[in-house]
């Protein structure tokens, strides 16, 4: 779904499937994803840059969000180094989805 999304909206500026079907069910995503795919090509590589840059920066968000609500710069870094050695962080940074961006867009906003 990533990878055909994505190809509609280099295509036709929408995410426009092969159905006819245009899929808004994650639209940011796969604008998001159109960006890299122009620049290094619709490849592996390009779908999946998004995720792990958003769970990259998902990991100083998550210092400043704790530093802010616990004012305890301790307990921030160990809150960012808890989520950098997540097996759920790391897996969503790995994949071709959403769900990093999610969890970024989740935490920038709370």
């Amino acid at each position: 779904m990533t990878y055909l999304g994505t190809k509609g909206v280099i295509t036709y500026g929408y995410p426009l499937l092969p159905s006819g079907y245009t899929n808004f069910h994650t639209i940011l995503s796969f604008y998001l994803r159109a960006v890299p795919a122009l620049i290094f090509g619709l490849n592996e590589l390009s779908l999946r840059l998004p995720s792990a840059v958003f769970g990259i920066l998902s990991i100083p968000l998550t210092f400043i969000f704790v530093r802010e609500v616990l004012k305890n710069k301790y307990m921030a870094l160990l809150s960012a180094v808890i989520m950098s050695l997540s097996i759920w962080q790391i897996e969503f940074s790995r994949e071709a989805r959403w769900y990093s961006e999610f969890n970024f867009f989740y935490l920038a906003s709370v």
